[in-house]
């Protein structure tokens, strides 16, 4: 069944009736506007009345494409003008994104090594109960006081030496220190492999190799 259109009193639009619904008394009406375009002979929607499209909210429409098209400044017609809102739209919403992805990279950056740390802790149900206390202990009575607060490209040398220093002063042993500082290196390892941190791992490795792992003699021990 072909649609039926209806003119108006302004040149070049025109309505058509909606074939149930109503809007007032009479049926609802969707307005189309024909003009002619450096493309050729163009037929835009408009919109539905009950959406807001009055004949005067059209006119003011076509008013604004009829100056475009004697000024060349702005859109020369509803899709032209349609197309540059989207375009719009897109940008703002890339812009958004792109704010909400730096805002997120931002905390992620800032994520103290505690964060990181619960993380780390939460993790791995393969490592024996008592490691984990072990673990737990170095962290809290060693680690926390000193690097708990920073985020993990903030940790420095001189922190991790700081860590070294006071344990070696409360006695503890090489071993025990080195298993301290080994603890570090796996929150970082774990972060790294999750990907909620991409920087460098402090060094904590032993005196020869370059890092600050002490050194101990396991036969002198024994």
């Amino acid at each position: 069944m072909a649609v039926k259109w209806f003119k108006t009193n302004h040149k070049g639009l025109r309505y058509r009736k909606h074939p149930k619904r109503k809007h007032g008394i009479d049926f609802d009406r969707f307005y189309q506007f024909r003009h002619t375009t450096p493309e050729g002979r163009k037929e835009e929607s408009l919109g539905w009345l009950s959406e807001g499209w009055t004949e005067d909210h059209c006119l003011h429409e076509i008013l604004k494409i009829k100056q475009a098209k004697t000024t060349g400044e702005g859109p020369s017609s509803l899709s032209e003008k349609r197309e540059i809102a989207e375009a719009k739209k897109q940008l703002e919403l890339e812009k958004k994104k792109a704010a909400e992805g730096a805002a997120a990279a931002e905390a992620l950056a800032n994520k103290p090594f505690a964060d990181h740390w619960n993380d780390y802790f939460k993790s791995d149900s393969s490592k024996k109960p008592s490691t984990w206390q072990t673990e737990d202990g170095l962290y809290r009575k060693w680690i926390k006081p000193v690097i708990g607060s920073l985020s993990l490209n903030k940790v420095t040398d001189l922190n991790i030496e700081a860590i070294k220093r006071n344990m070696k002063k409360a006695g503890k042993s090489d071993r025990t220190i080195e298993y301290g500082l080994v603890v570090i290196r796996q929150v970082y390892r774990f972060a790294i492999k999750n990907k909620t941190y991409s920087g460098e791992i402090p060094a904590v490795r032993k005196r020869k190799t370059g890092g600050l792992l002490p050194e101990y003699d396991n036969k002198k021990k024994r």
